[in-house]
Formats: C-alpha cells, sequence, structure tokens
C-alpha cells in the first residue's frame, strides 16, 4: 500500500483525482500495490464528476477532490476488513483514514506505520 498511497497523493498534488479506485484497477508485484487503470475517468479537480460514475462514489461528493478517491479507498480496505480487522496498525490506518477524507488530503498517511515501504523498485 505504500507504492499505492504515494502514488495517489502525487496525483492530488497535480490537481487531479482517479475516480475509479477499486482492487481490480490494481496490481500486486513483490508485496506491493500499484495503480494500473487511472486514466479513464480522472478529473481535474473542482470539476463535476459525470452522473454515471458518481454512482459508484460517495453519494455527497459531486465535484472531484482528493476525498472522492479516499473515500473510495475507504471502501476498498473496507472489502478487505476479514483480512487486517484485528491487526492494530490497520486500525490505525483507516482511523486516520478517515481524518483525510474529512481533510481532504492524504498527506498525513504517508509514513503511516501501516505502510510498508518496499525495497524493490520497479
Amino acid at each position: 500500500m505504500y507504492c499505492f498511497i504515494h502514488a495517489l497523493w502525487k496525483v492530488h498534488q497535480n490537481g487531479w483525482s482517479i475516480i475509479d479506485l477499486r482492487w481490480p484497477n490494481t496490481i500486486e508485484f513483490n508485496g506491493s500495490y500499484y495503480i494500473i487503470d487511472a486514466g479513464e475517468f480522472a478529473i481535474q479537480h473542482g470539476h463535476k464528476i459525470h452522473s454515471e460514475i458518481l454512482k459508484k462514489f460517495d453519494k455527497k461528493s459531486v465535484v472531484s477532490s482528493p476525498a472522492s478517491d479516499i473515500y473510495m479507498l475507504k471502501e476498498m480496505m473496507r472489502d478487505l476488513d476479514e483480512v487486517w480487522k484485528y491487526n492494530p496498525h490497520a486500525i490505525s490506518f483507516m482511523k486516520e483514514l478517515e481524518k483525510c477524507y474529512q481533510n481532504n488530503c492524504l498527506e498525513s498517511m504517508l509514513n503511516h506505520e501501516f505502510l510498508t515501504k518496499p525495497t524493490d523498485v520497479i
């Protein structure tokens, strides 16, 4: 998740949101997760999210922002809660992720103890 969170933060820093964050749009390689399908629905921050896309996301989000992607990241983690629900670092990660959603920014997550920095770079 280290690479995933850092890549997503960089996208946000450049004024965009991916919008379609889901497990099928990621790959795992050597224990690290990467976003592979980031362009089809990406929208610059401040632009209206297409109504058909919006049905998949936080119903309160009508304009693209980091919070749009953070909401989807929370949903992705919830999909795997059976894997991590007893891990105290993961529980802390989810609580911090909720704060990020409220604050519309991932920056506080970049060095979270749940994230393992990869040793191999592709």
